[in-house]
Protein backbone atom coordinates (compact mmCIF):
# COMPACT_ATOMS: atom_id res chain seq x y z
CA UNK A 1 0.00 0.00 0.00
CA UNK A 2 1.40 3.40 -0.50
CA UNK A 3 1.64 5.86 1.61
CA UNK A 4 0.14 9.12 1.95
CA UNK A 5 2.04 12.14 1.18
CA UNK A 6 1.01 13.39 4.42
CA UNK A 7 2.64 10.49 6.30
CA UNK A 8 5.94 10.58 3.95
CA UNK A 9 6.31 13.90 4.92
CA UNK A 10 5.82 12.79 8.42
CA UNK A 11 8.39 10.46 7.84
CA UNK A 12 10.89 12.70 6.06
CA UNK A 13 10.47 15.27 8.79
CA UNK A 14 11.57 12.47 11.61
CA UNK A 15 14.00 11.66 9.66
CA UNK A 16 15.78 15.65 9.57
CA UNK A 17 15.14 15.64 13.28
CA UNK A 18 17.04 12.63 13.72
CA UNK A 19 20.09 14.14 11.58
CA UNK A 20 19.42 17.59 13.26
CA UNK A 21 20.09 15.98 17.23
CA UNK A 22 23.22 14.12 15.57
CA UNK A 23 25.27 17.65 14.67
CA UNK A 24 27.33 18.97 17.13
CA UNK A 25 26.22 22.38 16.49
CA UNK A 26 22.99 23.89 16.27
CA UNK A 27 24.39 26.51 13.95
CA UNK A 28 25.66 24.19 11.73
CA UNK A 29 22.35 22.02 11.67
CA UNK A 30 20.20 25.38 10.83
CA UNK A 31 23.00 25.24 8.16
CA UNK A 32 22.54 22.70 6.87
CA UNK A 33 18.53 22.95 6.75
CA UNK A 34 18.45 26.11 5.65
CA UNK A 35 20.86 25.11 2.47
CA UNK A 36 18.49 21.93 1.87
CA UNK A 37 21.38 19.59 2.56
CA UNK A 38 19.45 18.04 5.42
CA UNK A 39 16.12 17.57 3.74
CA UNK A 40 18.48 15.84 0.54
CA UNK A 41 20.77 13.51 3.28
CA UNK A 42 17.44 12.64 5.06
CA UNK A 43 16.08 11.89 1.41
CA UNK A 44 18.82 10.21 0.13
CA UNK A 45 20.23 7.98 3.11
CA UNK A 46 18.43 5.01 4.35
CA UNK A 47 16.75 4.39 7.16
CA UNK A 48 19.66 1.92 7.95
CA UNK A 49 22.57 5.15 7.44
CA UNK A 50 20.81 6.85 9.65
CA UNK A 51 20.39 3.86 12.05
CA UNK A 52 23.75 3.63 12.15
CA UNK A 53 24.58 7.01 12.91
CA UNK A 54 22.59 6.92 16.07
CA UNK A 55 23.44 3.47 16.90
CA UNK A 56 26.97 4.12 16.97
CA UNK A 57 26.94 7.90 18.51
CA UNK A 58 28.22 9.16 15.21
CA UNK A 59 28.23 13.35 15.18
CA UNK A 60 27.94 15.62 12.57
CA UNK A 61 29.86 18.79 12.83
CA UNK A 62 29.35 21.38 10.23
CA UNK A 63 31.85 24.26 10.02
CA UNK A 64 33.70 26.72 7.66
CA UNK A 65 37.24 26.04 7.47
CA UNK A 66 39.15 26.67 9.65
CA UNK A 67 38.64 23.41 11.85
CA UNK A 68 40.50 24.79 14.51
CA UNK A 69 37.87 27.92 15.36
CA UNK A 70 35.36 25.12 16.30
CA UNK A 71 34.15 25.56 20.00
CA UNK A 72 32.22 22.70 20.97
CA UNK A 73 28.70 24.10 23.11
CA UNK A 74 28.71 20.06 24.50
CA UNK A 75 30.83 18.06 26.33
CA UNK A 76 31.84 15.56 23.71
CA UNK A 77 33.81 12.16 24.55
CA UNK A 78 37.07 11.37 22.94
CA UNK A 79 35.53 8.37 22.17
CA UNK A 80 32.46 10.20 20.10
CA UNK A 81 33.07 9.79 16.36
CA UNK A 82 32.66 12.70 14.77
CA UNK A 83 32.27 13.11 10.87
CA UNK A 84 33.23 17.16 10.12
CA UNK A 85 31.86 18.42 7.38
CA UNK A 86 33.55 21.35 5.21
CA UNK A 87 30.76 23.53 4.57
CA UNK A 88 32.28 25.20 1.62
CA UNK A 89 33.03 22.07 -0.65
CA UNK A 90 30.32 20.21 0.67
CA UNK A 91 27.78 23.44 -0.78
CA UNK A 92 29.55 22.97 -4.46
CA UNK A 93 28.55 19.09 -4.33
CA UNK A 94 25.73 17.38 -6.04
CA UNK A 95 23.24 16.00 -3.84
CA UNK A 96 24.68 12.27 -4.79
CA UNK A 97 28.18 13.53 -3.90
CA UNK A 98 27.15 14.75 -0.80
CA UNK A 99 25.12 11.41 -0.28
CA UNK A 100 28.56 9.31 -1.22
CA UNK A 101 31.21 11.59 1.17
CA UNK A 102 28.60 10.75 4.57
CA UNK A 103 28.34 7.32 3.49
CA UNK A 104 31.88 6.97 3.21
CA UNK A 105 32.99 8.67 6.09
CA UNK A 106 29.98 6.59 7.83
CA UNK A 107 32.59 3.68 6.34
CA UNK A 108 35.34 4.81 8.11
CA UNK A 109 33.90 4.68 11.39
CA UNK A 110 32.80 1.52 11.23
CA UNK A 111 36.06 0.19 9.80
CA UNK A 112 38.84 2.18 11.08
CA UNK A 113 41.43 -0.37 11.24
CA UNK A 114 43.96 -1.62 8.97
CA UNK A 115 46.51 0.35 6.66
CA UNK A 116 45.38 3.31 4.20
CA UNK A 117 44.47 1.74 1.20
CA UNK A 118 42.31 -1.38 3.18
CA UNK A 119 40.62 1.56 5.08
CA UNK A 120 39.26 3.60 2.17
CA UNK A 121 38.37 0.23 0.05
CA UNK A 122 36.21 -0.88 3.51
CA UNK A 123 34.68 2.78 3.52
CA UNK A 124 34.16 2.39 -0.24
CA UNK A 125 32.27 -0.84 0.39
CA UNK A 126 29.86 0.61 2.98
CA UNK A 127 29.30 3.44 0.20
CA UNK A 128 28.75 0.31 -2.27
CA UNK A 129 26.35 -1.79 -0.06
CA UNK A 130 24.13 1.93 0.72
CA UNK A 131 23.49 1.58 -3.26
CA UNK A 132 26.09 4.56 -4.34
CA UNK A 133 28.71 2.36 -5.61
CA UNK A 134 28.22 4.14 -9.24
CA UNK A 135 28.12 7.25 -8.14
CA UNK A 136 31.42 6.95 -5.62
CA UNK A 137 33.15 5.57 -8.82
CA UNK A 138 31.85 8.55 -11.13
CA UNK A 139 33.10 11.12 -8.20
CA UNK A 140 36.70 9.32 -7.72
CA UNK A 141 37.12 9.30 -11.90
CA UNK A 142 35.96 12.84 -11.87
CA UNK A 143 38.86 14.14 -8.88
CA UNK A 144 41.65 11.88 -10.40
CA UNK A 145 41.22 13.68 -13.63
CA UNK A 146 40.48 16.98 -12.28
CA UNK A 147 43.91 16.94 -10.13
CA UNK A 148 46.21 14.23 -11.24
CA UNK A 149 48.83 15.67 -9.11
CA UNK A 150 47.32 15.08 -6.13
CA UNK A 151 48.80 13.12 -3.45
CA UNK A 152 46.43 10.41 -2.93
CA UNK A 153 46.02 9.44 -6.31
CA UNK A 154 47.73 5.85 -6.55
CA UNK A 155 45.10 5.32 -3.60
CA UNK A 156 42.52 6.84 -5.72
CA UNK A 157 43.46 4.25 -8.76
CA UNK A 158 43.35 1.15 -6.89
CA UNK A 159 39.64 2.35 -5.38
CA UNK A 160 38.68 2.86 -8.91
CA UNK A 161 39.60 -0.66 -9.91
CA UNK A 162 38.40 -2.19 -7.24
CA UNK A 163 34.83 -0.46 -7.41
CA UNK A 164 35.14 -1.60 -11.39
CA UNK A 165 35.46 -4.99 -10.69
CA UNK A 166 32.45 -5.04 -8.05
CA UNK A 167 30.46 -3.22 -10.30
CA UNK A 168 31.14 -5.45 -13.25
CA UNK A 169 29.64 -8.59 -11.01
Amino acid sequence: MMASSSEIFAQQFERIQKLKALCLSQSGAAFLESKGILKSLADGLKDEAIALLTQNNIKLLPMKSPASLFTPTKAISPATPIIVIDIQPFLTMSVQERLVVILHEIGHVLSPDGDTLTREIAADQFVFESGYGKALLTSLEYHLDADPSDGENEINEKRIEHLRIQLAQ
